[in-house]
């Protein structure tokens, strides 16, 4: 049973190693830290983030209302917020009421486009990037979501974020942390979502190639999209995770038995094995994070480009929505192949 528990170890270090170095030939990998509320998700994630930072990569940290990084040394962060948002960070302590207002405490830089965000990451720091209250989707993104909406839930930010790293070139290796990463591609989604979240699998798809490491963390794989969840290289469970039926560990039952501080390594192909993290120390306070959006008005319509042509050839007949569809791949707004798609619906919606 030692001798097993050694090996189980020894293979765990050897992951965790593998996992924090970084080859060009071999690129980037994603996990997903999996486990319970209140297990260590945003501790191990942290300490992947601040383990990046010394071995030189670009990091980068999805903000959140209820955050993480604000435990973490000022000098090692700096803050991105939207130019048409504004936010405060409130220091409060257990039990009181009001907090206090330490947004000057912090480095926040004001962005305008995801290129000029790009070219302001520091390296040397995690950078919290907090996504515009409301994105103006590319027309890629409008694409793949077929959707002719301007403005489209900040979330999908992140969207066009990721098909922007899959095309970048650049030779630094970047990490990036998602904490509760169903947030932003969860299960059970429909619509507009259901399409859009189409672009992550071909954005993971080139994150290898572009050297890019993604860590994210969810209570329940189950809560994350399935297709998105395919394209994870490995998992790490913490106390109390469930592990997804892809894995290949013989008990699925083992990180029920881990303590608080142990966790086990799953990377597809290479095996599993079990290591040690420590708590990073925490000054008893809580932090809350307001973000306010002070841009122009914004109207959200989830209406789709397929939905306007349906509607101009019930209301004006297939001419004109046919006039349209032409206009639209002028435009360059819609590809050749959406373009046919759409045209031999128009087709057989002419001839019924």
């Amino acid at each position: 049973m030692r001798g097993g528990q050694a090996l189980f170890r020894a293979k765990g270090e050897e992951l965790w190693k593998e996992l924090l170095t970084r080859d060009y030939e071999k690129g980037g990998l994603s996990f997903l830290i999996l486990g319970p509320k209140g297990q260590g998700k945003s501790t191990l994630l942290a300490t992947i983030a601040l383990t990046s930072l010394q071995i030189g990569d670009i990091v980068v940290w999805r903000g959140r209302e209820r955050d993480f990084w604000p435990r973490l040394p000022r000098e090692l962060t700096k803050v991105f917020v939207h130019e048409n948002d504004e936010l405060k960070l409130f220091k409060l302590k257990p039990g009181k009421a009001n907090g206090e207002d330490i947004t000057e405490s912090i480095e926040v830089s004001k962005f305008k486009s995801i290129e000029d965000l790009y070219n302001s990451l520091e390296p040397g720091k995690i950078n919290i990037i907090y996504e515009p209250t409301y994105h103006q989707p590319s027309e890629k993104l409008k694409e793949m979501a077929d959707t002719t909406a301007e403005w489209l839930n900040g979330r999908f930010w992140w969207f066009d974020f990721f098909i922007y790293l899959s095309r970048r070139i650049d030779a630094r290796f970047m990490t990036v942390c998602i904490d509760e990463i169903d947030d932003l591609f969860p299960s059970g989604s429909s619509g507009l979502l259901w399409r859009a979240l189409e672009s992550i699998q071909h954005s993971l798809a080139e994150f290898r190639e572009k050297l890019i490491w993604l860590f994210g963390t969810t209570h329940d794989p189950g809560h994350v999209d399935p297709r998105t969840l395919k394209k994870f290289d490995g998992f790490i469970y913490l106390r109390g995770a469930i592990a997804p039926k892809r894995s290949t560990m013989p008990d699925k039952n083992a990180p029920a038995k881990l303590s608080l501080g142990q966790g086990i390594i799953e990377i597809r192909g290479r095996g599993y094995g079990g290591f040690e993290f420590d708590k990073i120390p925490h000054d008893g306070y809580l932090y809350a994070i307001q973000k306010k959006w002070v841009g122009p008005e914004v109207h959200i319509t989830k209406k789709s480009i397929k939905d306007e042509i349906t509607k101009i050839a019930e209301e004006e007949g297939v001419e004109k929505a046919m006039a349209k569809l032409q206009q639209l791949r002028l435009e360059g707004r819609i590809s050749e192949r959406y373009y046919y798609i759409l045209k031999s619906s128009l087709a057989r919606l002419e001839l019924s």
